[in-house]
Protein backbone atom coordinates (compact mmCIF):
# COMPACT_ATOMS: atom_id res chain seq x y z
CA UNK A 1 0.00 0.00 0.00
CA UNK A 2 1.13 3.48 -0.65
CA UNK A 3 0.99 6.55 1.27
CA UNK A 4 -0.85 8.07 -1.55
CA UNK A 5 -3.47 5.42 -0.96
CA UNK A 6 -3.34 5.81 2.99
CA UNK A 7 -3.77 9.32 2.98
CA UNK A 8 -6.97 9.14 0.22
CA UNK A 9 -8.07 6.56 2.95
CA UNK A 10 -7.66 8.35 6.19
CA UNK A 11 -8.95 11.39 4.22
CA UNK A 12 -11.91 9.73 3.04
CA UNK A 13 -15.38 11.10 5.09
CA UNK A 14 -16.72 7.13 5.39
CA UNK A 15 -13.10 6.73 7.16
CA UNK A 16 -13.05 9.42 9.50
CA UNK A 17 -15.52 9.88 13.17
CA UNK A 18 -15.21 13.17 14.34
CA UNK A 19 -16.26 13.79 18.33
CA UNK A 20 -16.46 17.35 19.64
CA UNK A 21 -15.39 16.80 23.21
CA UNK A 22 -17.35 19.04 26.05
CA UNK A 23 -15.97 20.32 29.37
CA UNK A 24 -15.49 17.00 31.69
CA UNK A 25 -15.51 14.63 28.15
CA UNK A 26 -12.95 11.60 28.35
CA UNK A 27 -11.70 9.90 24.88
CA UNK A 28 -9.76 6.88 25.48
CA UNK A 29 -7.77 5.45 22.56
CA UNK A 30 -6.04 2.43 21.56
CA UNK A 31 -3.07 3.32 19.68
CA UNK A 32 -2.70 -0.31 18.45
CA UNK A 33 -6.05 -0.67 16.77
CA UNK A 34 -6.83 3.06 16.23
CA UNK A 35 -5.29 5.86 13.82
CA UNK A 36 -6.06 9.15 15.12
CA UNK A 37 -5.39 12.64 14.80
CA UNK A 38 -6.85 16.15 15.63
CA UNK A 39 -7.95 19.30 13.59
CA UNK A 40 -6.56 23.10 15.30
CA UNK A 41 -8.01 24.38 17.84
CA UNK A 42 -7.03 27.69 19.83
CA UNK A 43 -6.93 27.27 24.25
CA UNK A 44 -8.81 30.31 25.53
CA UNK A 45 -6.62 33.11 27.58
CA UNK A 46 -7.91 31.91 30.57
CA UNK A 47 -5.74 29.39 32.41
CA UNK A 48 -8.91 27.81 33.75
CA UNK A 49 -10.73 27.43 30.85
CA UNK A 50 -7.74 25.54 28.84
CA UNK A 51 -8.06 21.96 27.86
CA UNK A 52 -5.80 19.87 29.83
CA UNK A 53 -4.43 16.67 28.73
CA UNK A 54 -2.80 13.43 30.11
CA UNK A 55 -0.60 10.74 28.67
CA UNK A 56 -0.94 7.30 30.29
CA UNK A 57 0.62 3.68 29.55
CA UNK A 58 -1.54 0.75 30.89
CA UNK A 59 -0.18 -2.33 30.93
Amino acid sequence: MTLDTVDQILSDPRTVLRIRLEPGDLLWLDNTVVLHGRTAFDDPPSPHARRCLARVWVD
